[in-house]
């Protein structure tokens, strides 16, 4: 699963730095770990249907975004 993570609460990670003290960073950090074993297998159902239709629909029937968001 996704995590979205602002800078202001990164710890001090070396790699999110700037001259404002990262005023308005965001990343997103991807933890596999993250949910339920039956949210994981949803999750691995809708990119194994993305994959292999990804090329026939339209951005927007992205099942797995909207299961996420």
């Amino acid at each position: 699963m996704w995590t979205f993570v602002s800078a202001g609460s990164s710890g001090g990670d070396p790699l999110l730095r700037s001259l404002n003290n990262n005023k308005g960073r965001q990343t997103w950090e991807f933890n596999e770990k993250a949910g339920t074993p039956e949210l994981r297998a949803e999750v691995e159902r809708l990119r194994a249907d993305f994959t292999a239709n990804k090329d026939k629909q339209h951005h927007s029937a992205d099942e797995l975004l909207r299961l996420q968001s």
